[in-house]
Parts: C-alpha cells; sequence; structure tokens
C-alpha cells in the first residue's frame, strides 16, 4: 500500500517499531552477556595463613621458607605469586616453589629494580575452581642480609 508523501503509513511505522524493540532487544541481550562474561571472570581469595622460617647463615645468608595457605573463594586459578621487596639484602638466589604435599611447582623469576624494587616469583598449578584451600611452600635465600652496626653486632632488617 503506498502512501502519499507527507501522510504517515500505520504498515510502515508498525515495522520501525518492530525494527527498533528487536535492536533494543539485542542490545539489552548483548549488555546482559558481557555482565554476565564480566562476573565469570571475577576472582576472589584472600591468604588464609602464612607461616615463614628464617635461617641465619654465618656467611650473613638467609634460608627462608614461606608456607602460603591460600583459600581460593570465588573463580578459577592457575596461578600465584610472591613479591620481594629488594631491601637489606644483595641478590635472592636458590629458588623453589612446592604444592602442599611437597612435589615441585614450575616457576618464574622476575627482577624489576627501576620499576618496582622487587623481586617477582610467580608459579603455575593444576586449575582449582573455588572454594578451595591449597597451600604452597616458597623457598629462597637471601644473601648478605645481615648488618653489622658495629663489629661486635650483627642486626637482622627482615619484614
Amino acid at each position: 500500500m503506498l502512501a502519499a508523501r507527507g501522510t504517515l503509513n500505520p504498515d510502515r511505522i508498525r515495522r520501525r517499531c518492530v525494527l527498533l524493540l528487536a535492536v533494543g532487544a539485542l542490545v539489552l541481550l548483548a549488555a546482559q552477556a558481557s555482565v554476565w562474561h564480566a562476573s565469570a571472570q571475577e576472582k576472589v581469595y584472600h591468604l588464609a595463613a602464612n607461616a615463614i622460617s628464617l635461617d641465619v647463615a654465618t656467611n650473613g645468608a638467609l634460608r627462608i621458607e614461606e608456607r602460603l595457605t591460600f583459600s581460593f573463594d570465588l573463580g578459577t586459578f592457575s596461578f600465584a605469586y610472591r613479591d620481594i621487596p629488594w631491601r637489606g639484602f644483595d641478590d635472592l638466589v636458590d629458588i623453589s616453589v612446592l604444592d602442599g604435599a611437597q612435589v615441585p611447582l614450575n616457576y618464574t623469576v622476575s627482577f624489576a629494580p627501576q620499576a618496582t624494587g622487587d623481586w617477582h616469583i610467580r608459579w603455575t598449578f593444576p586449575l582449582v575452581t573455588a572454594p578451595a584451600i591449597r597451600t604452597f611452600i616458597v623457598r629462597y635465600t637471601v644473601t648478605n642480609a645481615l648488618l653489622q652496626p658495629a663489629s661486635a653486632l650483627n642486626r637482622l632488617d627482615w619484614q
């Protein structure tokens, strides 16, 4: 049905309304999908427990073992990390990372003296879906960690 120029065609108006409703529904669906996607990527965890032991060597090195227990509360997890500030020692050596059953895990180490001044140890583990609790053991040695402010006095500054 043709309408004269300048007059309203009810069929044309109806088609435009249906088209606008369809586009609006698609926009809402896309927005909802992005919310679902964002919530699917959300991760919540906290450090449930930690225990640290230090062995002081006669050469001023410290052998450190950190037992870190993570509570994975929401999401999936496959890696963790530990940042160690570069303060009060020369170098970080003899690094190892194990799971709670003492199985060695793959890890990488990076050092950013200009950016953060931190040593960054990042390890991977089999995928964990929350809720779950996992313990990791991070061992390392820091060299030249004792200060000697006087000939008869040694001082340890470690946090």
